[in-house]
């Protein structure tokens, strides 16, 4: 990490910045790290005090990631996570960043302020979403079906959230010696409407003292799940998506208003505060219904987060195009999920990678 000073950016460079997230332009990636690693912040008032850089870096570098999740705790594969580690390569992270972002992507810029501060660099990251973000799991079979045997399923300890945490805290002893905050607010079978309904009980009143600076939704596995359960119940089966049945009005009306939902909770996540920043994690890897379907609703999150400008990891995007005859690779399907749903620990640990 570079252990040079950082300012602040001035008004045109942060609207370039946006711009360039705007664009999904690669450049983008050159231009945050030159804001949040080689400047130095210089102001008026209480900002007029230069704040230097941490000789390492609290977000550290590919390398430092992959050391840290190939020497993570786990007990629920054949081999260790660093085989795993080691076939992730470039060209899977650069597409897991799905949707770069724009606007509300340049959100992201005052974090990576944030935790490049050495007198500190505490955040608050609020995690919603459903059971894969609690760390559910079936182990070898859901609904009936076999899977894989790969251990207990990962847990709320074990999930990709708390996974990401223990990363950033190992990393920012000096100026977080509290450790940040983590609050997974998951529930089990929750999509994006009944995260809409509970908001202001659940999210708004609560962070309102003490608003995150992080805000993280996983939600795309529920949210096709509640369209195939509750929508498509006696009419067109699981078996026949499979084999191109041609959805009809009342089912796409459905997966339409997915989109209507996605909007609105991202809306008023963003309203929480001017600067709390939004990410939105797609873990889901179904597979086995139609090629449209297979990651669940990203289909129907992603037009609405591009429209925003809201970045989007998407961990098993990547995934769906290796050869799936190779069972045993340890990034097939079975291996990173622990049942037809959920994500496996190993699953997990590669999201937070």
């Amino acid at each position: 990490s570079s252990a040079t000073e950082r300012r602040s950016a001035s008004p045109s460079m942060r609207l370039l910045l946006a711009l360039l997230l705007k664009s999904g332009s690669t450049a983008a990636d050159d231009a945050v790290a030159a804001v949040t690693g080689r400047t130095t912040s210089t102001g008026t008032g209480d900002h007029a005090q230069a704040h230097k850089r941490s000789p390492s870096s609290v977000l550290g570098t590919l390398a430092d990631a992959r050391s840290f999740f190939s020497h993570a705790p786990y007990d629920a594969h054949d081999s260790q996570p660093a085989e795993g580690m080691r076939a992730v390569t470039r060209q899977m992270l650069h597409a897991v960043h799905a949707v770069r972002g724009g606007q509300a992507g340049a959100r992201l810029l005052r974090l990576f302020e944030r935790l490049g501060d050495e007198r500190n660099c505490c955040v608050r990251v609020l995690v919603i979403g459903g059971s894969n973000a609690c760390g559910a799991g079936n182990v070898g079979g859901v609904f009936g079906r076999r899977h894989s045997n790969l251990g207990k399923p990962a847990g709320v300890n074990g999930t990709w959230s708390a996974a990401l945490i223990r990363y950033l805290n190992a990393r920012s002893q000096r100026c977080c010696a509290t450790g940040h905050t983590l609050d997974n607010q998951c529930i089990n079978g929750m999509g994006t409407s009944g995260f809409n309904a509970q908001f202001a009980g659940l999210l708004g009143a609560k962070h309102k003292a003490s608003p995150p600076h992080l805000v993280v939704v996983d939600t795309g596995a529920n949210d096709f799940n509640s369209f195939v359960e509750d929508e498509l119940k006696g009419r067109p089966t699981k078996a026949e998506l499979q084999h191109g049945h041609v959805l009809d009005r009342r089912s796409q009306a459905r997966l339409r208003e997915i989109e209507v939902e996605t909007e609105a909770l991202a809306r008023r996540i963003l309203q929480l505060r001017p600067t709390t920043a939004l990410l939105y994690v797609e873990d889901a890897w179904f597979n086995k219904l139609t090629s449209s379907q297979v990651l669940g609703a990203w289909n129907e999150h992603r037009p609405v987060l591009e429209r925003l400008g809201v970045p989007a990891c998407h961990s098993t995007l990547p995934l769906a195009a290796l050869d799936e005859r190779n069972r045993s690779h340890p990034l097939a399907r079975p291996q990173v999920l622990v049942d037809v749903v959920h994500l496996s620990r190993w699953g997990h640990l590669l999201t937070a990678f």
